[in-house]
């Protein structure tokens, strides 16, 4: 099964783009977190369907910090989550002319299937580019 098919299946089976991008960082690593992936539900269309900050960026800022969080033995969290938004950002703005969840989606549900699965594809191969290019992960 391809990354999009994956996404696509769990979007399906009713995660979100935050449990996606979680979800799958598990997977690399053969693990599971039910309760984590619960509670990252929270985060889901822009912070609890609020339309604010999208889902693929908190929730791979989270994945980043399952990392790299402030147990690693150096501090190195805050620039790989900063290098993250900086991308996030300039994609986001670039290819929708936003950043907000609400203003990329419109929190509608067809144009949530439209684009997210793309993005959330995306992100999801940055993390992994970030969490390798630290020797964090081995791809």
């Amino acid at each position: 099964m391809d990354l999009y098919e994956r996404i696509m299946e769990l979007g399906s089976m009713g995660y979100h783009c935050s449990q996606i991008i979680m979800i799958m960082t598990l997977e690399t690593i053969g693990e599971e977190n039910p309760q984590l992936v619960k509670a990252m539900g929270g985060l889901g269309g822009g912070i609890g369907y609020c339309g604010d900050t999208c889902g693929c960026l908190t929730g791979s800022a989270c994945a980043i910090g399952y990392f790299l969080g402030n147990l690693a033995p150096e501090e190195k969290m805050k620039p790989a989550v900063q290098e993250l938004y900086q991308w996030f950002r300039q994609k986001t703005e670039e290819e929708f002319g936003a950043f907000y969840c609400k203003d990329i989606t419109h929190l509608d549900w067809g144009i949530i299937m439209e684009k997210c699965p793309g993005l959330i594809a995306d992100t999801y191969t940055k993390v992994m580019e970030i969490l390798t290019e630290r020797e964090v992960l081995e791809l």
